[in-house]
This record gives C-alpha cells, sequence and structure tokens, in this order.
C-alpha cells in the first residue's frame, strides 16, 4: 500500500513538471513605446527572451515603420552572438521606405552562447530614428519566415513561431522650448544691475 501511494505520488510530481508551460521565445522592443520631439532623435533595443536551455545564434530579422513620421539613422548590434571585431560574429543591415533589414550570425559553439546569453533577456541590436514630422510610427516585425527571415537556435534550427511584440514611437510636434541655464539668467541680471547703477553714477 505504501508503495503504491509513493508510485502515485511521484506520478502526479511528475505530471506537474510535465505540463508546466514552457517559455517560448519573445521577441520586442524596448522601449516598448516612447515619444520625443519633432526633429529628435529615438532609440529602440530588439530585445529577445529565452527559454531555459535556448540560445540564439543567428537571425535575419525586418522590421516595419512609418516613414512619413520618423526616419532609421542607424544600427548597432549587441555584443551577445559574439563580438565582430574579434571576428566571432558578423553583421549586416539595409535600409529600405519603412523597413530596415538587419541580420547577424555568430560563429560561436552552442555552449559558448548559452553561456553567453544566459540568463537573458538579451539585446540583439539597437535602432536609431529622427523624429520628422509629427504622430504615432508603428515598429513591427514582418516577413517572418518569408525569404530566409527567421531566428536561429540550437544546432541553427529556426525558432517556428516566436511571440513577436509590436511597438511605436510618437513624435510630439512644434518641439519644446529650450531651457535658458540659471546661469544666463544671473548674467543678464548682473548686467542689467550695472546699466543701472552707471546711469545713476552719471546723473
Amino acid at each position: 500500500m505504501k508503495k503504491t501511494l509513493l508510485v502515485l505520488f511521484a506520478l502526479s510530481v511528475m505530471s506537474l513538471f510535465s505540463s508546466a508551460p514552457v517559455v517560448a521565445m519573445q521577441l520586442g522592443f524596448a522601449p516598448g513605446s516612447q515619444t520625443i520631439n519633432q526633429g529628435g532623435t529615438a532609440s529602440v533595443d530588439i530585445i529577445a527572451t529565452l527559454g531555459a536551455g535556448e540560445i540564439i545564434s543567428a537571425y535575419d530579422l525586418d522590421v516595419a515603420y512609418d516613414s512619413t513620421i520618423v526616419t532609421a539613422t542607424g544600427v548597432s548590434f549587441g555584443t551577445m552572438l559574439g563580438d565582430e571585431f574579434l571576428f566571432e560574429a558578423i553583421t549586416s543591415f539595409n535600409f529600405f521606405s519603412g523597413v530596415i533589414d538587419l541580420a547577424e550570425v555568430s560563429f560561436l559553439s552552442d555552449v559558448d552562447l548559452a553561456l553567453l546569453q544566459s540568463p537573458g533577456p538579451i539585446t540583439l541590436a539597437t535602432l536609431f530614428f529622427s523624429g520628422d514630422n509629427p504622430g504615432t510610427s508603428p515598429l513591427s516585425f514582418i516577413n517572418y519566415e518569408q525569404g530566409g527571415n527567421d531566428i536561429k537556435g540550437v544546432e541553427n534550427i529556426p525558432y517556428d513561431s516566436p511571440i513577436l511584440n509590436d511597438g511605436s514611437i510618437t513624435v510630439r510636434g512644434g518641439g519644446a522650448p529650450v531651457p535658458i541655464p540659471a546661469a544666463l539668467w544671473l548674467l543678464g541680471s548682473g548686467l542689467i544691475g550695472l546699466i543701472g547703477l552707471r546711469r545713476k553714477l552719471s546723473n
């Protein structure tokens, strides 16, 4: 009887662990939304959140944005797939109308990538935009699993259905007034005082 109860207990514990939800790979933007002034700049990180034992060994992504509101001005890649200057990874990006195409391939082993990327989340790249016109530009990952766009994990196997989260950049029109430093106010007040004193002494 005791043995049967132990077996039942062990089976129930195993079923609890086996039914635990598996964390799927997620891709998103950080910050998820931000507001800048017209003529200002925005930087947005592409963040990947991985489940236990998962890695990213390569990716090819298309990020769409509204080119009537913002303009893509640059891309800076992270070091979570290796250092490009040490020939541990290779990167590439192109700007098209309303789309940034960026890719990176790591030459590191899966073991090295696991050490580098654990525990995550990891920053794959940072995108830079200028705010051209008032409005809100959505940011989204497009063309996934089409034309070679994907994210590869262990043994270079692509992730079939990662969670792709959208973001946005809002451009506020008119620009904020430029603050005048307190030191300039003091200097101006002092000059006005000196002019007043000079007039008083000359009378």
